[in-house]
């Protein structure tokens, strides 16, 4: 594996059901230990499409998902 294409990140990952949501969606957040930020999803599907833009796998996070 390339590390110049694959940069290494770290994120302290959380996951919680939506109870109200007639099909308990699975609703994620991820926060940088070094800046404190946090950015929350709506879905794993939301999730995974940052990580892999990240990653510089997928150009570009489209907006209704995030």
């Amino acid at each position: 594996m390339n590390k110049d294409r694959f940069p290494y990140r770290a994120y302290l990952l959380r996951l919680w059901a939506v109870k109200d949501d007639p099909d308990e969606t699975l609703r994620a957040s991820l926060e940088d230990p070094r800046t404190r930020e946090i950015k929350t999803f709506p879905s794993l599907e939301a999730l995974f499409t940052y990580l892999r833009q990240e990653m510089g796998i997928e150009e570009e996070v489209p907006s209704e998902l995030l």
